[in-house]
Formats: structure tokens, sequence, C-alpha cells
């Protein structure tokens, strides 16, 4: 415990004007150490740290061991299982929702599909319209299934998630014929990829504040369902971020293992509200595809290496 006791006194500190780091390489064992270095002083020092790992890989375990017997209480969320108690993006405008779910089923949908993102946009903004700001991420996929006619849409108004005046609006959004068959598609499309997130929020607990707050996705969710859950996160953190107002440089640090799973443009958006509201950024990546090479060391970023398997 040494070093650790010895990092709380001594926080690292990063050059001036530095907005983010970008680490590449390394093994799971490595990233967990790393993490702990990193997030133990920031920690003593007052400041607050959020993890959000996409690893699958349980990095933040050791920091959220020692955080414990420091008495921090961490707030940790293993997700699919604590999808009913995590309540990130609950109650958000319904614009804004359009825009986090349509950005989470693009991870993987609607690129590799060939389909256009924003009619998949277009589509759940008007839905969303007729369910209004603070819907349940489960009344959303009741009214894809309305449109998509997926099963007996009656069930969904019995079970309480749609009124029979809101399935009457939804039935008669779009017209008939060749129009019609194209909704049916992206509406079962949509309502496939978005269901691993109807329990989200649905049974949510009073939990205290912390400084440290940890998301991590497991092997439970299947990797659809796993790439759904870590770019929703990803997309709503950034939306929450693109209404805080800037603080101190660092003063919040978000650390995200397994970057290299979310797409390039939710990198983007995320290292841009990052960047606005000084939050620190740490982008870790296991790969480095095309699309990361281009991104690493952009802007104001420091780039880490540690060990390649194929240096």
């Amino acid at each position: 415990l040494f070093p650790y006791t010895t990092l709380f006194r001594s926080p690292v500190t990063l050059p001036g004007g530095i907005d983010r780091v970008d680490l590449i390489g390394g093994t799971l064992a490595g990233w967990s150490a790393l993490l702990t270095m990193l997030a133990v002083p920031r920690l003593g020092a007052g400041d607050e740290i959020t993890v959000l790992d996409l690893s699958e890989g349980a990095v933040a375990r050791d920091l959220v061991t020692l955080a414990g017997t420091a008495g921090m209480d961490p707030l940790v969320w293993v997700l699919p299982a604590d999808l009913p108690r995590f309540d990130l993006g609950v109650g958000l405008p319904a614009a804004a929702l359009a825009d986090v779910l349509g950005s989470s089923v693009a991870a993987g949908l609607g690129e590799a599909g060939g389909q256009d993102p924003a009619r998949d946009h277009a589509l759940l903004d008007r839905l969303l319209e007729v369910l209004g700001d603070g819907a349940r991420i489960a009344q959303v996929t009741a009214g894809l299934r309305a449109l998509g006619q997926v099963g007996d849409p009656r069930e969904d108004v019995r079970n309480g998630q749609l009124t029979a005046g809101q399935l009457d609006r939804i039935t008669g959004l779009f017209g008939r014929g060749a129009a019609d068959r194209v909704v049916i598609e992206r509406a079962w499309a949509l309502e496939a990829r978005l269901r691993v997130l109807e329990r989200l929020g649905c049974d949510p607990a009073p939990m205290p504040r912390s400084k440290l707050r940890v998301v991590a996705v497991d092997r439970g969710g299947g990797r659809y369902g796993n790439d759904v859950i870590g770019t929703y996160v990803a997309v709503t953190l950034t939306c929450l971020l693109r209404h805080a107002r800037p603080g101190r440089p660092w003063r919040h640090t978000l650390c995200v293992a397994g970057a290299e799973k979310l797409s390039g443009e939710v990198l983007d958006r995320l290292a841009s509200a990052c960047e606005t509201t000084r939050t620190g950024l740490v982008l870790a990546y296991r790969a480095v595809p095309p699309m990361v090479r281009e991104r690493l060391g952009r802007g104001n970023a420091a780039l880490a290496v540690m060990r390649l398997g194929n240096a």
C-alpha cells in the first residue's frame, strides 16, 4: 500500500494545456494498475473519477477495492445485470432521447447495413413526439413494435407501456405502400437493438453521491447488446456534459477502457464535450484500427504507449 499512500499526498499532474490522454497497447492487468495509479491521487485530492469500462475485463476492480478500503464508497454498475437500478439518461427530453437512441443503434447497424442513420433518427424523433418528454425506453420499444407490426400492440396497452390514444397516433404516423414497408423494416431493426435497454432505470434505488463512479459491461450482454449499451452510456454522458458548466481542468476525469468499441463520431463528440467543459479524458485502446489511428494524439492530447503484442 505504500505507493498508493504516497500518491494520495502527491497527485500526478499533466503538462498544462493537455485535455486528453490516448493510451494504446498493454494488457488488462496493466490497464488495471495504470487506472489505479491515475485515479487514486486525484481522488485523494478531492477530484472526481468516472470510469466507463467497455473491455469486459473488469479493469476497475482493483481501483474499486482500494477506494472501498479507503472509505470512499464507490458507485458501481455492471451492465446489463444492473440496468434496472442504472438511471443514466432517464427523464431526458424527447429530442435529446431521440438523438441518444439514434446514435446508440447506429453502432454497427446503420453503417454496416448501408442505412442512413438520419432516417432512424427521424423515425425515433417522430415516435418520441407522440410519447413526450421523459418517455422510458420500454415505451419506445413498444412504439416500435406497433410500427413494425410485431405481435399484438394491445398487449403493450394492457401492460401500461402505451395508452390507446398513443397507439392510434403511432399507427397513423406514416403512410401506406412502399413507405410503410420501409418503416416496418426499420422499426423491426431498431426494436431488436434497443430492447437490450428496456430495463434501464425500471427499479432505481436512491444512492449517495460518490467521487468514484464505475460503469462496466460484462459478457452477459453478448456482443451486439454490449455495443448498444456501451454506446448508449457514452452518448448519454456526452449529452449531459454538453449541458454542464466548465470547471477546473481535470477536476473531473472520465476514463474509457476499450474505447475502440465506440464509433469515430461518438469518440469525436465525447472528446469535444470533455474539452469544452474541461473534463479530463483518458481513452484506452486495445486495438488500433484505422478509425483509432487517425485520431491518436489529435488536438491537445498526450499519447501513452504500453507493451504492444505486434510492436
